[in-house]
């Protein structure tokens, strides 16, 4: 009886700590880059400035022309 009382302490352990660490505060943005063609442009500098406090992110796009940021706190961008 012991051994069943354990083992379900155990897995309701578990089970609640993955929900605890699943939250995060921080997101990701995720864009294309393309000409008037829609041909990907690889290369290309994108900048993201946050509009309340003036601070600027840079990234370059990849071979397909995908660009990420990544860990943004919720603001407002442009």
């Amino acid at each position: 009886m012991t051994v069943n009382r354990m083992a379900r302490v155990l897995c309701t352990f578990a089970i609640l700590c993955g929900c605890v660490f699943s939250q995060t505060t921080t997101g990701t943005l995720l864009g294309t880059v393309a000409d008037p063609g829609d041909a990907a442009v690889p290369g290309a500098k994108v900048d993201l400035k946050n509009t309340a406090t003036g601070s600027v992110i840079s990234t370059t796009t990849g071979v397909e022309g995908i660009f990420r940021f990544n860990s943004l706190v919720p603001a407002t961008y442009t």
